[in-house]
């Protein structure tokens, strides 16, 4: 059936129409509504006109419900609901929202300081929700692109997204490459150049992660040949126990050799000149005007007060 005239069709209809099934009473539904009966009256009658039914007959003084009144009752019960639930749902969403705060951790990154953090502040705000996702730099910068996730931990300087406009950065540490060999000549040597390594066999980071851009640019910057490369491996541990089974060598970032012993034989040097790039935090620059992203923020640098990030790593 279409309707005759569907501008009655309006929520204040329906509440009118609610509110006299309710009573059943002309009089006392537009008392509750605050408006006079012969504006209900003619309020209902519209509505009725519209469905082209009537929607209340009188036996005696009694007032009932038609067929069509009930099928409407059924239908205006199911809207309450849907509303309601819609309600219910929007309540939680935006309380989700204010409390729950996603944080994208680029992979290659030792996550150990990031984990205590995390429990210690949980401790404090136990109403505080925080997710840590492990995510490659594609994910990472979709993700906050997209406004996924609130903030990113990750590695600079960074050329994946060219728009730095609507970012912000908030420095934890700096970060320092080191070469991992095994060769016994090296051991009483304080650094090592690039140069150097050249006509050994490496493993690498995959060529979509940030230390084997790093390595690369280093590479071309200093007009050298490229290594033979024996295996690409995404997590500084994988890195580490091929090398240790190959004698491959490898470069893995201060922070992982600081939290994780070395394996029997296996040595560490910088080269020289150093290879240095930056731990820092990452955000869309109106994220940093919400107040659990600050909370956050303010209680990380508490945290590094009490103890350095180099401190903890070794911890």
């Amino acid at each position: 059936m279409k309707l005759k005239d569907q501008s009655v069709f309006s929520g204040k209809t329906l509440n009118y129409f609610i509110q006299l099934t309710e009573t059943m009473n002309y009089t006392h539904a537009a008392q509750k509504l605050g408006i006079s009966q012969p504006a209900l009256t003619q309020r209902i009658k519209k509505f009725e006109k519209a469905l082209g039914a009537p929607l209340f007959y009188f036996k005696g003084r009694e007032m009932r419900l038609t067929e069509a009144g009930r099928i409407m009752t059924r239908a205006t019960q199911s809207v309450q609901t849907t509303f309601k639930n819609a309600i219910e749902d929007i309540e939680y969403a935006q309380h989700e929202k204010k409390s729950h705060l996603k944080i994208g951790l680029l992979s290659s990154i030792e996550d150990g300081v990031f984990m205590d953090f995390i429990a210690t502040y949980y401790e404090k705000f136990p109403n505080c929700k925080v997710s840590l996702y492990m995510l490659s730099r594609e994910e990472i910068w979709h993700q906050l692109e997209n406004n996924q996730i609130d903030f990113a931990i990750l590695y600079l300087p960074e050329d994946t997204i060219k728009n730095w406009t609507h970012y912000s950065t908030k420095t934890i540490a700096a970060e320092e490459l080191f070469l991992l060999h095994q060769n016994e000549q090296l051991k009483s040597r304080d650094s090592i150049q690039l140069s150097e390594t050249t006509n050994d066999k490496w493993v690498f980071y995959p060529r979509s992660f940030y230390i084997n851009d790093i390595l690369r640019f280093k590479f071309v910057q200093q007009n050298l040949d490229l290594p033979a490369v024996s295996g690409y491996f995404s997590t500084p541990k994988q890195l580490q126990a091929f090398s240790q089974k190959t004698n491959c060598l490898s470069a893995l970032p201060k922070s992982y050799i600081d939290a994780n012993p070395l394996e029997k034989n296996q040595q560490i040097l910088p080269f020289n000149p150093p290879i240095t790039y930056t731990l820092a935090f990452v955000y869309q620059k109106e994220k940093g005007l919400i107040d659990r992203v600050n909370r956050f923020f303010r209680h990380f640098d508490k945290f590094l007060e009490e103890k350095d990030y180099a401190t903890r790593l070794k911890e």
